[in-house]
């Protein structure tokens, strides 16, 4: 088996290696100030944020965890395209501005790298267990 305390230290450093990321990313493209209008996705995002969090404990009510998280972000998924349908008749929607299309592609390829890192650990301690 493998020792508690070194998966524990992985998976934090994980986590600490993801924040000094998004902290680096950040300050190579820093945000403009708000305007009043949002870029586009930006209630998608934000509704799938605050789901992804609903069906969590959903999932840990109802002891599947798995399965709350997918509604949760199936929901927000959609409740924050009908937010930002109501916002985009409202025009309080901007095309997103080039730094924010770097900053976004930048996050997205590196919490896939995050992700395929976490999915191999997952995988080395399955075999390990075994």
């Amino acid at each position: 088996m493998i020792p508690t305390p070194w998966l524990l230290i992985t998976i934090a450093s994980l986590i600490i290696l993801t924040g000094l990321a998004f902290t680096i990313i950040s300050r190579k493209y820093p945000q403009k100030k708000f305007t009043g209008k949002h870029p586009e996705g930006y209630f998608v995002n934000k509704g799938m944020a605050v789901f992804l969090a609903v069906g969590l404990a959903m999932g840990v009510a109802l002891d599947n965890i798995a399965i709350g998280i997918a509604v949760g972000v199936v929901i927000g998924a959609a409740m924050g395209s009908a937010w930002e349908k109501k916002a985009e008749k409202e025009g309080k929607i901007r095309p997103m501005t080039k730094d924010e299309k770097a900053r976004k592609d930048i996050s997205l390829k590196f919490v896939l790298g995050i992700g395929f890192l976490m999915l191999i650990l997952m995988f080395i301690c399955f075999l390990i267990t075994r």
